[in-house]
Formats: structure tokens, C-alpha cells, sequence
């Protein structure tokens, strides 16, 4: 029995859950994935999962074993990267997800350049911004936007996104421009957005000095995407708060313009994450290395 093989295989079948899942995961048959954990519960004399027709489960002795022999898998793969990097060129396929905001505006336009640097790397690009498993999913590295709170994810901060408050110069000749954020509350339409991860609505606090004001206004149509929000905000439909980096071509065009540009509406964290269960690959290292670059130099 190949021990490495098959304490791979068992790791898998945790993180993903089941073995079907591992064995797409690992690109190895199901047979295998199930022989190789079979092999390795025979070897240690102890019963690692509990399989029932319906779920699967790991032991109390399967989640010790679990955990020392992901260390172990982890140390030996970080080992090989580090031998075969000095001498080769990062090679193979990093599944990332990217919120569709920073995809379009930021990532997308700069991976020309990524893959000049690194021929040999592909990318999975997985358009997300919502909870999800990463290590069940298979993903190796995401970026989000907002806090990430999540003791299995090892995150590094890229960046801090401006929000500004914007109107259609047609919706301001119908309704008027507001001097104060309380005047948006029962005179104004606002196109709320929701997050696509939780489905809460985004609530924007305006401060100018120390006044701190977080108006309630009507709202007919929602939307969980900065974007679509962008889109309808041009067409008259309302006032809506959104990135300064997805606003800035509109205003230039004239096609939006800035209100309350006195106050403050605030900004929220950009971190890219990856798992802390395991020490990431060469390719998904120097990935995470070029997001922090390209981040930095936008400052």
C-alpha cells in the first residue's frame, strides 16, 4: 500500500464528504478512493469513517488520524513545491472565485500580464461572492469583498473600496438634488442592494464632521449585484451607493453624478483567502503574491 496515496484519499473524503466528491476532487476512480481508506483502516486497525447508506461520518480515532496526516501530506507537498519551484516554472490549473465587481473591473483586465508572467499556469475563475466550502468545493484561493471571518482561511488584506452615492442627472431634474441625507428619507428612491451572500440589505451611514446619519428611504426595486444597481441607477430608477471604482468611468461620461459629495459613505475591506488546512501550491503562492502587486499599484 502507498500510505501517501492513501492518506490523500482519506483527507479528501473528509473535506469533501463523501466519496464520490473526493474521487472527482483527486481524479481518481471511486473504487480506488474507497480501496485506498479501506487499505489504510485494515493497516492502522482502526475504523476511520463510519459508513452508513445514507451519510458517512468520521470516528473520534479518524479525526486525530485526520488531522496528523494532513500535516504530514502538507509538509511533504510544500517540500516538493519548494525543490521542484528552484528549478521549474509554476505549472497547472488554480480554481479561484472572484466577486463579479473586482472580476470585470480588476482582475480580468490584468491577466494578460498574469499570464506573460506564468505560461504554464491556467485559471479556473469562478464568479462568486457568496458563502461557501472552499475545501469542499475544491477551490484554491478567493477574493472577497467585506470581512472574512473564518478561522479555516488564511486571508491577506488587499485593499479598502470607497463607496460613493450617485444619481442619473435625469433623476436629479425630476426629483431634485439633496443637500442632506435626511432629505432622502420620504423624498427620494433608492435602488437597494442586498448581499448575495447573507440576501441582507446594505445599510450606508453618511458622516461629515460628527454627524452620522443612516437614512431609511423607498425603494422599488432590489438588486444583489453592484452592477445591475450601476445599471439601473443610470437608467433614473434611483439613488444608490456603490463602489467608487465601478462609478468612476459613468462620471466621467457625465452619464452619473456624485451628491452628497461632502459626506463620507464609508468603505469596506478587499482580502484574498485560502485555505490554512493546507500549505497552497507554488502556482496558487505566486497567484496570491500577483493579487497583492496588482492591488498595491492602484493605490
Amino acid at each position: 500500500m502507498d500510505k501517501f496515496a492513501a492518506m490523500r484519499a482519506f483527507i479528501g473524503v473528509v473535506d469533501a464528504g463523501n466519496f464520490s466528491r473526493a474521487a472527482e476532487q483527486l481524479d481518481l476512480p471511486r473504487p480506488t478512493v474507497t480501496r485506498l481508506v479501506q487499505e489504510l483502516e485494515k493497516e492502522l486497525q482502526i475504523q476511520l469513517l463510519h459508513r452508513t447508506t445514507r451519510r458517512m461520518t468520521v470516528t473520534e480515532e479518524g479525526r486525530r488520524y485526520y488531522l496528523g496526516a494532513q500535516q504530514l501530506v502538507a509538509d511533504a507537498d510544500a517540500l516538493e513545491s519548494d525543490v521542484a519551484g528552484a528549478r521549474s516554472r509554476p505549472r497547472g490549473t488554480i480554481h479561484v472565485d472572484v466577486p463579479g465587481t473586482l472580476a470585470s473591473s480588476i482582475i480580468i483586465p490584468a491577466l494578460p500580464d498574469f499570464f506573460a508572467q506564468y505560461p504554464d499556469i491556467a485559471i479556473d475563475l469562478k464568479i462568486d461572492n457568496r458563502s461557501s466550502d472552499l475545501i469542499e468545493r475544491g477551490i484554491d484561493c478567493v477574493i472577497r469583498i467585506g470581512s472574512i471571518i473564518d478561522d479555516r482561511l488564511i486571508a491577506r488584506p488587499l485593499a479598502e473600496l470607497a463607496f460613493l452615492t450617485l444619481a442619473s442627472p435625469a433623476y436629479l431634474a425630476t426629483r431634485g438634488r439633496p443637500e442632506h441625507p435626511e432629505e432622502l428619507a420620504g423624498q427620494h428612491t433608492r435602488i437597494q442592494v442586498v448581499s448575495p451572500r447573507t440576501g441582507q440589505a446594505f445599510r450606508t451611514t453618511l458622516t461629515r464632521g460628527g454627524e452620522s446619519v443612516s437614512p431609511c428611504t423607498d425603494h422599488h426595486l432590489t438588486v444583489d449585484d453592484a452592477r445591475a444597481a450601476l445599471a439601473a441607477c443610470r437608467e433614473g430608477l434611483g439613488i444608490t451607493t456603490t463602489y467608487a471604482l465601478l462609478a468612476a468611468p459613468y462620471l466621467a461620461s457625465g452619464e452619473l453624478e456624485m451628491i452628497l459629495d461632502d459626506w463620507d459613505c464609508g468603505r469596506t475591506p478587499v482580502q484574498v483567502a485560502y485555505p490554512s488546512t493546507r500549505i497552497p501550491a507554488q502556482r496558487v503562492r505566486v497567484f496570491v503574491d500577483w493579487v497583492q502587486d496588482l492591488f498595491k499599484s492602484r493605490r
